[in-house]
């Protein structure tokens, strides 16, 4: 998925960059057929895998899959890896105002409001810690499998 970034670069959301392309938390905001929405550059602090929803400090950019019980300690700005990363690579999230596809470990139905699991990086329902203004856009299948999810806003816990 190559669309147009800052100052004319193109940007491969679906990319790993191994070195620092752009500036870390560097925005664009894409209308495509796979993805929709606000993107954020940032560096992988650890492995994650591609569709994971990941916390991402805003203290020095780096991101890391997150489970329910590190979300439900603090609020924390939420990002879905576009690609698989390695440790240190860096790479675009999905921050919302659209739609991507995501991890999504639980059969949810359309409409229902995600929650972080206590498996890392992957979205259910029913759970303490809300994904703020995420949604299952269509029913998910029981396994953790990529299905689209929603948000009218930028993705962060409670």
């Amino acid at each position: 998925m190559a669309y147009k970034g800052p100052h004319g670069t193109k940007v491969n959301l679906d990319k790993a960059y191994t070195e620092r392309k752009f500036k870390l938390f560097t925005t664009i905001e894409v209308n495509g057929s796979t993805a929709s929405g606000e993107f954020m550059f940032a560096r992988a602090n650890g492995a994650i895998d591609q569709g994971a929803i990941c916390r991402i400090s805003l203290a020095d950019g780096d991101a890391d899959e997150v489970t329910t019980a590190e979300s439900a300690s603090t609020p924390n700005v939420l990002g879905v890896a576009m690609a698989t990363l390695a440790d240190n690579e860096f790479g675009w999230f999905w921050r919302g105002k659209g739609f991507c596809e995501a991890l999504v470990a639980t059969a949810i139905s359309a409409g229902d409001a995600l929650t972080t699991t206590a498996n890392a990086g992957e979205l259910g329902a029913g759970g303490d810690t809300v994904v703020t203004l995420g949604a299952i856009d269509a029913n998910a299948s029981g396994s953790t499998a990529l299905s689209t999810v929603k948000a009218y806003g930028l993705l962060g816990t409670n």
